[in-house]
Protein backbone atom coordinates (compact mmCIF):
# COMPACT_ATOMS: atom_id res chain seq x y z
CA UNK A 1 0.00 0.00 0.00
CA UNK A 2 1.67 3.19 -0.90
CA UNK A 3 0.03 6.33 0.55
CA UNK A 4 0.67 10.26 0.04
CA UNK A 5 0.16 11.85 3.18
CA UNK A 6 0.02 15.47 2.28
CA UNK A 7 1.22 17.38 5.48
CA UNK A 8 2.01 20.92 3.55
CA UNK A 9 0.59 22.96 5.76
CA UNK A 10 2.97 22.30 8.78
CA UNK A 11 4.30 25.62 9.85
CA UNK A 12 6.81 26.88 12.17
CA UNK A 13 4.46 26.35 15.17
CA UNK A 14 2.94 23.09 16.74
CA UNK A 15 -0.70 24.11 17.63
CA UNK A 16 -3.46 21.25 18.25
CA UNK A 17 -3.35 20.62 13.95
CA UNK A 18 -0.09 20.55 13.62
CA UNK A 19 0.99 18.19 16.64
CA UNK A 20 -1.55 15.57 15.43
CA UNK A 21 -0.78 15.90 11.82
CA UNK A 22 3.26 15.50 12.58
CA UNK A 23 2.63 12.96 15.17
CA UNK A 24 0.27 10.71 13.12
CA UNK A 25 3.09 11.16 9.92
CA UNK A 26 6.24 9.77 12.06
CA UNK A 27 3.97 7.09 13.45
CA UNK A 28 2.61 6.15 9.95
CA UNK A 29 6.12 6.13 8.69
CA UNK A 30 6.96 3.53 11.59
CA UNK A 31 4.45 0.89 9.95
CA UNK A 32 4.82 2.07 6.47
CA UNK A 33 8.21 2.98 5.81
CA UNK A 34 9.19 3.74 2.32
CA UNK A 35 5.71 3.11 0.97
CA UNK A 36 4.34 6.57 3.14
CA UNK A 37 5.35 9.60 0.70
CA UNK A 38 5.25 12.75 2.70
CA UNK A 39 4.94 16.28 1.35
CA UNK A 40 6.23 19.17 3.34
CA UNK A 41 6.79 22.93 2.64
CA UNK A 42 10.79 23.13 2.04
CA UNK A 43 10.61 26.03 4.28
CA UNK A 44 9.92 24.11 7.34
CA UNK A 45 11.51 20.33 6.64
CA UNK A 46 14.19 21.10 9.43
CA UNK A 47 11.43 20.93 11.97
CA UNK A 48 10.19 17.62 11.03
CA UNK A 49 11.84 14.57 10.97
CA UNK A 50 10.41 11.43 9.41
CA UNK A 51 13.20 9.12 8.44
CA UNK A 52 11.52 5.95 7.02
CA UNK A 53 9.08 7.91 4.92
CA UNK A 54 9.69 9.03 1.44
CA UNK A 55 9.47 12.64 2.06
CA UNK A 56 9.11 15.33 -1.01
CA UNK A 57 9.88 18.64 -0.50
CA UNK A 58 7.92 21.64 -1.87
CA UNK A 59 9.52 24.70 -2.74
CA UNK A 60 6.24 27.29 -2.96
CA UNK A 61 6.17 30.08 -5.06
CA UNK A 62 6.08 32.59 -2.02
CA UNK A 63 4.99 32.26 1.62
CA UNK A 64 1.13 33.00 1.18
CA UNK A 65 -1.65 30.61 2.21
CA UNK A 66 -3.10 31.27 -1.51
CA UNK A 67 0.39 29.35 -3.20
CA UNK A 68 -0.44 26.63 -0.66
CA UNK A 69 -3.69 26.38 -2.13
CA UNK A 70 -2.72 26.24 -5.75
CA UNK A 71 -0.49 23.58 -4.94
CA UNK A 72 -2.67 21.13 -3.13
CA UNK A 73 -5.51 21.37 -5.98
CA UNK A 74 -3.21 21.87 -9.42
CA UNK A 75 -0.04 20.10 -8.55
CA UNK A 76 -0.28 17.65 -5.79
CA UNK A 77 -2.88 15.17 -8.03
CA UNK A 78 -0.20 15.32 -10.80
CA UNK A 79 2.81 13.80 -8.55
CA UNK A 80 0.44 11.84 -6.61
CA UNK A 81 -0.20 10.13 -10.48
CA UNK A 82 3.79 10.18 -11.04
CA UNK A 83 5.10 8.06 -7.84
CA UNK A 84 1.97 6.00 -8.39
CA UNK A 85 0.12 6.14 -4.92
CA UNK A 86 -2.89 3.78 -4.41
CA UNK A 87 -3.92 6.05 -1.66
CA UNK A 88 -3.90 10.10 -0.63
CA UNK A 89 -4.80 11.11 2.56
CA UNK A 90 -5.61 14.62 3.08
CA UNK A 91 -5.40 15.36 6.98
CA UNK A 92 -6.22 19.06 7.35
CA UNK A 93 -9.22 19.35 6.14
CA UNK A 94 -9.59 19.45 2.45
CA UNK A 95 -8.91 17.22 -0.46
CA UNK A 96 -7.82 18.18 -4.21
CA UNK A 97 -10.12 18.98 -6.26
CA UNK A 98 -9.32 16.06 -8.85
CA UNK A 99 -7.05 12.84 -7.64
CA UNK A 100 -6.53 9.72 -9.78
CA UNK A 101 -6.88 7.37 -6.66
CA UNK A 102 -9.00 7.26 -3.60
CA UNK A 103 -8.84 10.12 -0.55
CA UNK A 104 -9.14 9.99 2.67
CA UNK A 105 -9.37 13.19 4.61
CA UNK A 106 -9.12 14.25 7.96
CA UNK A 107 -11.70 16.94 9.35
CA UNK A 108 -10.65 18.08 12.48
CA UNK A 109 -13.90 20.36 13.59
CA UNK A 110 -17.21 21.89 11.74
CA UNK A 111 -16.86 25.54 13.00
CA UNK A 112 -15.62 27.64 10.30
CA UNK A 113 -19.17 26.44 9.28
CA UNK A 114 -21.61 25.87 12.36
CA UNK A 115 -19.79 28.98 14.10
CA UNK A 116 -17.86 31.27 11.60
CA UNK A 117 -17.46 34.71 14.15
CA UNK A 118 -14.42 31.98 15.72
CA UNK A 119 -13.35 32.10 12.19
CA UNK A 120 -11.21 33.81 10.12
CA UNK A 121 -13.20 35.22 7.54
CA UNK A 122 -10.96 33.22 5.04
CA UNK A 123 -11.13 30.42 6.25
CA UNK A 124 -14.79 30.69 6.46
CA UNK A 125 -15.04 31.15 2.63
CA UNK A 126 -12.35 28.54 2.12
CA UNK A 127 -14.38 25.81 3.93
CA UNK A 128 -17.22 26.94 3.05
CA UNK A 129 -16.59 26.00 -0.46
CA UNK A 130 -14.54 23.17 -0.43
CA UNK A 131 -15.29 20.80 3.15
CA UNK A 132 -18.47 19.65 1.68
CA UNK A 133 -16.55 18.79 -1.76
CA UNK A 134 -13.95 16.95 -0.21
CA UNK A 135 -16.04 15.47 2.49
CA UNK A 136 -18.16 13.53 0.09
CA UNK A 137 -15.88 12.94 -2.71
CA UNK A 138 -13.65 11.24 0.03
CA UNK A 139 -13.44 7.43 -0.12
CA UNK A 140 -13.30 7.69 3.83
CA UNK A 141 -13.41 10.40 6.69
CA UNK A 142 -11.57 10.55 9.82
CA UNK A 143 -12.71 12.60 12.75
CA UNK A 144 -11.63 13.17 16.41
CA UNK A 145 -14.88 12.80 17.72
CA UNK A 146 -18.41 11.83 17.90
CA UNK A 147 -19.77 15.53 18.02
CA UNK A 148 -17.89 15.89 14.86
CA UNK A 149 -19.13 13.21 13.23
CA UNK A 150 -22.58 14.02 13.71
CA UNK A 151 -22.13 17.50 12.78
CA UNK A 152 -20.54 16.37 9.37
CA UNK A 153 -23.56 13.93 8.61
CA UNK A 154 -26.10 16.94 9.43
CA UNK A 155 -24.08 19.76 7.02
CA UNK A 156 -23.72 17.27 4.39
CA UNK A 157 -26.13 14.31 4.47
CA UNK A 158 -22.86 11.82 4.38
CA UNK A 159 -23.58 8.86 5.59
CA UNK A 160 -22.60 7.70 9.06
CA UNK A 161 -20.43 4.53 8.13
CA UNK A 162 -18.26 6.20 5.86
CA UNK A 163 -17.02 8.57 8.87
CA UNK A 164 -14.56 7.43 11.13
CA UNK A 165 -14.35 8.25 14.78
CA UNK A 166 -10.25 8.05 15.63
CA UNK A 167 -9.51 10.33 18.93
CA UNK A 168 -6.25 12.07 18.88
CA UNK A 169 -3.68 11.51 22.00
CA UNK A 170 -1.00 13.42 23.66
CA UNK A 171 2.48 12.81 21.93
CA UNK A 172 4.96 10.48 23.36
CA UNK A 173 7.22 13.78 24.72
CA UNK A 174 4.12 14.84 27.02
CA UNK A 175 4.52 13.02 30.38
CA UNK A 176 5.12 14.53 34.14
CA UNK A 177 8.59 15.58 34.41
CA UNK A 178 10.28 15.49 37.96
CA UNK A 179 13.85 16.55 36.73
CA UNK A 180 14.20 19.74 39.07
CA UNK A 181 17.10 20.51 37.49
CA UNK A 182 15.06 21.36 34.46
CA UNK A 183 11.74 22.09 35.96
CA UNK A 184 14.32 25.40 37.76
CA UNK A 185 15.58 26.06 34.01
CA UNK A 186 11.75 26.07 32.22
CA UNK A 187 10.99 28.29 35.21
CA UNK A 188 13.57 30.76 34.39
CA UNK A 189 13.54 30.85 30.78
CA UNK A 190 9.69 31.78 30.65
CA UNK A 191 9.93 33.83 34.20
CA UNK A 192 7.62 31.62 35.28
CA UNK A 193 5.75 32.00 39.41
CA UNK A 194 5.56 29.64 41.98
CA UNK A 195 2.43 29.21 41.61
CA UNK A 196 0.59 29.25 38.50
CA UNK A 197 -2.66 28.74 36.61
CA UNK A 198 -1.79 28.49 32.74
CA UNK A 199 -3.65 28.54 29.84
CA UNK A 200 -2.02 26.94 26.59
CA UNK A 201 -3.64 27.77 22.93
CA UNK A 202 -3.13 29.89 20.35
CA UNK A 203 -4.86 33.52 21.19
CA UNK A 204 -7.48 33.40 19.11
CA UNK A 205 -11.27 34.06 19.88
CA UNK A 206 -12.53 30.32 20.38
CA UNK A 207 -10.12 30.50 22.43
CA UNK A 208 -12.02 32.69 24.85
CA UNK A 209 -8.44 34.13 26.60
CA UNK A 210 -11.24 37.25 27.62
CA UNK A 211 -12.94 34.32 30.25
CA UNK A 212 -9.42 33.14 31.22
CA UNK A 213 -8.62 36.50 31.89
CA UNK A 214 -12.20 37.23 33.83
CA UNK A 215 -12.40 33.81 35.14
CA UNK A 216 -8.65 34.18 37.04
CA UNK A 217 -9.25 37.42 38.53
CA UNK A 218 -12.25 36.26 39.87
CA UNK A 219 -9.92 33.22 41.19
CA UNK A 220 -7.38 35.72 42.37
CA UNK A 221 -9.53 37.11 45.37
CA UNK A 222 -10.02 33.75 47.32
CA UNK A 223 -6.10 32.56 46.35
CA UNK A 224 -4.01 35.34 45.95
CA UNK A 225 -0.53 33.53 45.91
CA UNK A 226 -1.20 32.32 42.21
CA UNK A 227 -0.75 34.18 38.86
CA UNK A 228 -1.59 33.24 35.37
CA UNK A 229 0.74 32.06 32.79
CA UNK A 230 -0.43 32.78 29.05
CA UNK A 231 1.08 30.28 27.36
CA UNK A 232 0.43 30.51 23.23
CA UNK A 233 0.92 33.42 20.28
CA UNK A 234 -1.59 35.66 19.56
CA UNK A 235 -2.91 34.68 16.34
CA UNK A 236 -5.90 37.19 15.33
CA UNK A 237 -8.98 38.73 17.26
CA UNK A 238 -7.83 39.36 20.75
CA UNK A 239 -6.79 42.93 20.90
CA UNK A 240 -9.44 43.19 23.98
CA UNK A 241 -7.01 40.89 26.12
CA UNK A 242 -4.39 43.72 27.35
CA UNK A 243 -7.17 45.97 27.59
CA UNK A 244 -9.32 43.30 30.08
CA UNK A 245 -5.89 42.67 32.00
CA UNK A 246 -5.37 46.75 32.75
CA UNK A 247 -9.27 47.20 33.60
CA UNK A 248 -9.05 44.18 36.08
CA UNK A 249 -5.57 45.81 37.61
CA UNK A 250 -3.86 42.33 36.57
CA UNK A 251 -0.71 43.46 34.89
CA UNK A 252 1.36 42.32 37.50
CA UNK A 253 -0.23 39.21 38.20
CA UNK A 254 -0.11 37.98 34.09
CA UNK A 255 2.71 36.57 32.26
CA UNK A 256 2.34 35.99 28.65
CA UNK A 257 5.55 33.47 27.64
CA UNK A 258 4.73 33.73 23.70
CA UNK A 259 5.03 31.09 21.70
CA UNK A 260 6.37 27.76 23.94
CA UNK A 261 8.42 25.11 21.99
CA UNK A 262 7.25 21.34 22.60
CA UNK A 263 10.58 20.62 23.59
CA UNK A 264 9.72 23.05 27.14
CA UNK A 265 5.85 22.65 26.71
CA UNK A 266 5.57 19.48 29.21
CA UNK A 267 7.72 20.95 32.11
CA UNK A 268 5.62 24.08 32.09
CA UNK A 269 2.12 21.97 32.59
CA UNK A 270 4.33 19.82 35.18
CA UNK A 271 4.77 23.50 37.32
CA UNK A 272 1.43 24.02 36.70
CA UNK A 273 -1.23 24.24 39.97
CA UNK A 274 -4.02 24.13 37.17
CA UNK A 275 -4.57 24.32 33.97
CA UNK A 276 -7.73 26.39 32.46
CA UNK A 277 -9.08 25.90 28.97
CA UNK A 278 -12.64 27.68 28.21
CA UNK A 279 -13.21 27.11 24.77
CA UNK A 280 -16.04 28.33 22.84
CA UNK A 281 -15.72 25.62 20.62
CA UNK A 282 -13.52 22.72 20.04
CA UNK A 283 -12.96 19.49 17.81
CA UNK A 284 -11.35 17.49 19.79
CA UNK A 285 -9.31 19.51 22.39
CA UNK A 286 -5.75 18.20 22.53
CA UNK A 287 -4.46 20.65 25.60
CA UNK A 288 -6.56 19.12 28.04
CA UNK A 289 -5.07 15.56 27.48
CA UNK A 290 -1.41 16.93 27.58
CA UNK A 291 -2.04 18.57 30.74
CA UNK A 292 -3.66 15.63 32.28
CA UNK A 293 -0.41 13.32 31.31
CA UNK A 294 1.52 15.75 33.01
CA UNK A 295 -0.28 15.59 36.15
CA UNK A 296 -2.13 18.90 35.92
CA UNK A 297 -6.24 19.00 37.16
CA UNK A 298 -8.29 20.70 34.41
CA UNK A 299 -10.93 23.00 34.09
CA UNK A 300 -12.20 23.20 30.73
CA UNK A 301 -15.70 24.86 29.38
CA UNK A 302 -18.39 22.19 28.63
CA UNK A 303 -18.68 23.21 24.95
CA UNK A 304 -17.95 20.82 21.74
CA UNK A 305 -16.12 17.92 21.72
CA UNK A 306 -14.52 18.27 25.20
CA UNK A 307 -17.06 16.55 27.63
CA UNK A 308 -16.42 13.47 25.45
CA UNK A 309 -12.47 13.91 24.95
CA UNK A 310 -12.18 14.50 28.89
CA UNK A 311 -15.07 11.87 29.95
CA UNK A 312 -15.18 13.11 33.74
CA UNK A 313 -11.93 13.67 33.90
CA UNK A 314 -11.82 17.32 34.30
CA UNK A 315 -14.23 20.02 35.74
CA UNK A 316 -16.60 20.92 33.10
CA UNK A 317 -17.75 24.67 33.10
CA UNK A 318 -20.01 26.71 30.75
CA UNK A 319 -17.33 29.44 29.30
CA UNK A 320 -19.60 32.13 30.41
CA UNK A 321 -20.18 31.28 33.60
CA UNK A 322 -17.06 32.61 35.24
CA UNK A 323 -17.64 32.22 38.86
CA UNK A 324 -18.13 28.82 38.06
CA UNK A 325 -14.64 28.65 36.45
CA UNK A 326 -13.52 30.24 39.78
CA UNK A 327 -14.55 28.18 42.19
CA UNK A 328 -13.50 25.44 39.95
CA UNK A 329 -9.97 26.61 40.28
CA UNK A 330 -10.25 26.77 43.78
CA UNK A 331 -11.51 23.82 44.88
CA UNK A 332 -8.13 22.53 43.58
CA UNK A 333 -6.43 25.00 44.99
CA UNK A 334 -7.48 24.63 48.32
CA UNK A 335 -8.88 21.22 48.36
CA UNK A 336 -5.94 18.62 48.21
CA UNK A 337 -8.41 15.01 47.94
CA UNK A 338 -9.99 17.01 45.22
CA UNK A 339 -7.14 17.67 43.47
CA UNK A 340 -5.93 14.46 44.13
CA UNK A 341 -8.52 12.95 42.42
CA UNK A 342 -8.81 14.81 39.52
CA UNK A 343 -5.27 14.00 38.56
CA UNK A 344 -5.60 10.17 39.11
CA UNK A 345 -8.74 10.84 36.75
CA UNK A 346 -6.40 12.53 34.31
CA UNK A 347 -3.93 10.13 34.20
CA UNK A 348 -6.50 7.40 33.63
CA UNK A 349 -8.19 9.38 30.75
CA UNK A 350 -5.09 9.79 28.97
CA UNK A 351 -3.90 6.29 29.54
CA UNK A 352 -6.97 5.32 28.07
CA UNK A 353 -5.83 6.82 24.42
CA UNK A 354 -2.00 6.49 22.45
CA UNK A 355 -0.97 7.13 18.84
CA UNK A 356 -0.35 3.15 18.56
CA UNK A 357 -4.47 3.15 18.24
CA UNK A 358 -4.79 5.74 16.72
CA UNK A 359 -2.21 4.74 14.21
CA UNK A 360 -3.68 1.16 13.89
CA UNK A 361 -6.80 3.25 13.34
CA UNK A 362 -5.68 5.19 10.63
CA UNK A 363 -4.27 2.01 8.57
CA UNK A 364 -7.82 0.27 8.93
CA UNK A 365 -9.44 3.12 7.04
CA UNK A 366 -6.95 3.03 4.39
CA UNK A 367 -8.16 -0.66 3.65
CA UNK A 368 -11.07 0.00 4.07
CA UNK A 369 -10.95 2.76 1.26
CA UNK A 370 -8.98 0.63 -0.60
CA UNK A 371 -11.69 -1.87 -1.01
Amino acid sequence: MRVAYNSILLGNYFSGVEVTISTLAAMLAKELGGDLHVFLNSRVKDNYLFPNASCHYVDLHGSSRLSRIAWEHFSLPGQIKNIGCDLLHCPGYIAPFKVNCPTVVTVHDAIALLQPRLCKVSNQLYYRALMGRSVRQAAQVIVPSNIVKDQLVKLFGTSPGKINVIPFAPASVFKKIDDAGFLVKVKEKYGLPDKFVLSVCNHEPKKNIAGVIRAFAAFKGKAKDYKLVLAGRTAWGTDESARIIKELDLAGDVVLTGYIPISDLPAVYSLAGMFLFPSLDEGFGIPVLEAMVCGTPVVCSDRGALPETTRGAAVCIPPDDINGMAEALANFAENSSMRMEYIEKGFKRAGELSWEKTTKGTLDVYRKALE
